[in-house]
């Protein structure tokens, strides 16, 4: 609920105008998870002062689609030849049925995915690798399925690249990552080749940024610098130009729903709903009472906050209802309080449990709220 997210309706609101993807167990194969993209990857953190971190378009990307998670640890290595023997998979973790086989040889490692998805009508599935992952000795070979009718499984493919280099896949490593795509939204785009001169407002704010760019580039050699001190220029990630414009539909974050789950004779769950009755983290976070971290900087917005973590050098942008969750964490009150205020807030017809255990959860993720106990003690 942080960065962006937009207020969440009152339930059961335009539910006719959702897209669909709804995953379809076919049995008898492995159990691979499915789960929304997440938003960290190992590499980037551990750039230098997490850098990698402050660029927003990658961070987008990391987030913009669903991954399906490796079951089983395994080792693939290939000898180079064209035959299916080529490539030796050895498993380390885990009973049969395994995930991954040599199916088409060339080096190739194959994943057969239990499911047959199925996208509303017009919606194609761009099925690909995880996006900024990048993988020593394999690359993730993509496809676009016509989800909205096909009636068959697909595969997952990685190219191995590398004669004799072991290549590892652990557990709960995504190995998939699931785009829904409209079809024929590509070919219905006109793309053109201008001049900058031709947009004089758009080459007023290049010129504008390329001139602040440079002015900050050149401050960042002076010691003690207000650009050493703030480090990096953060428009593009406030969703502003350097004269101070915003843009009207800036985002910096995205926020998936996990994949409901539907049993025999039940109705929609999410996968990982039910946490406000669960043990684990999510119990922490109930039973609990949050609180504002230390060394916060929270400035108004006209459609929430604007918080910057000094400690990690990171902005977040919360929207209203993000941002009431935030102003509620003063250790005086628990979850369950909270979830009633929002209630009473949006006139919902039952406290957002769930959704205020999720809030909640991604505020704690972000850093910007810790748990404390309740004081039993008052009376």
């Amino acid at each position: 609920m942080t960065e962006a997210s937009s207020s969440a309706p009152a339930p059961g609101a335009a539910e006719q105008a959702t897209p669909e993807l709804v995953a379809f167990r076919t049995g008898g194969g492995p159990t691979l998870r499915l789960v929304a993209a997440d938003r960290r990857r190992s590499w980037m953190d551990a750039t230098t002062d997490h850098f990698a971190n402050r660029c927003l378009p990658l961070l987008i990307a990391n987030q913009a689609g669903w991954f399906v998670l490796n079951s089983h640890q395994l080792r693939a290595n290939w000898d180079g030849g064209d035959e299916l023997s080529s490539v030796e998979v050895e498993y380390l973790s885990g009973e049969p049925p395994y995930p991954a086989i040599s199916h088409f040889g060339h080096g190739i490692l194959t994943w057969h995915i239990p499911f047959i998805f199925r996208t509303s009508p017009g919606w194609n599935l761009l099925v690909r690798g995880p996006a900024n992952w990048p993988k020593d000795g394999a690359v993730a070979l993509e496809g676009i399925v016509e989800s909205d009718w096909s009636v068959a499984t697909f595969t997952m493919n990685w190219k191995l690249t590398a004669a004799g280099r072991p290549v590892m896949f652990d557990v709960d490593e995504p190995v998939c990552m699931l785009v829904p795509q409209r079809r024929g939204e590509l070919e219905a785009i006109g793309p053109e080749i201008r001049e900058l001169g031709a947009d004089p407002e758009l080459e007023r704010g290049f010129r504008a940024w390329s001139s602040s760019r440079a002015a900050f580039n050149q401050d960042l050699t002076v010691p003690d610098s207000p650009a050493r001190r703030r480090k990096w220029e953060k428009h593009y990630v406030q969703g502003t130009t350097p004269g101070g414009e915003g843009a009207s539909a800036h985002q910096r974050k995205l926020t998936l729903r996990e994949f409901a789950e539907h049993s025999a004779g039940e109705g929609a769950r999410p996968a990982d709903a039910g946490a406000w009755n669960q043990a684990g983290p999510a119990r922490m976070v109930r039973d609990s009472y949050p609180r504002k971290v230390d060394a916060l900087a929270v400035s108004d917005t006209d459609d929430g906050l604007v918080v910057y973590d000094q400690a990690h050098e990171m902005v977040h942008h919360l929207n209203a209802s993000a941002s009431m969750i935030f102003d509620l964490c003063d250790g005086t009150r628990g979850a369950e309080a909270i979830a009633q205020i929002l209630a009473d807030e949006y006139s919902l017809a039952a406290p957002p449990h769930d959704e205020t255990l999720a809030g909640l959860a991604e505020l704690s993720d972000r850093k910007l709220i810790s748990f404390e106990a309740p004081d039993n003690t008052a009376s």
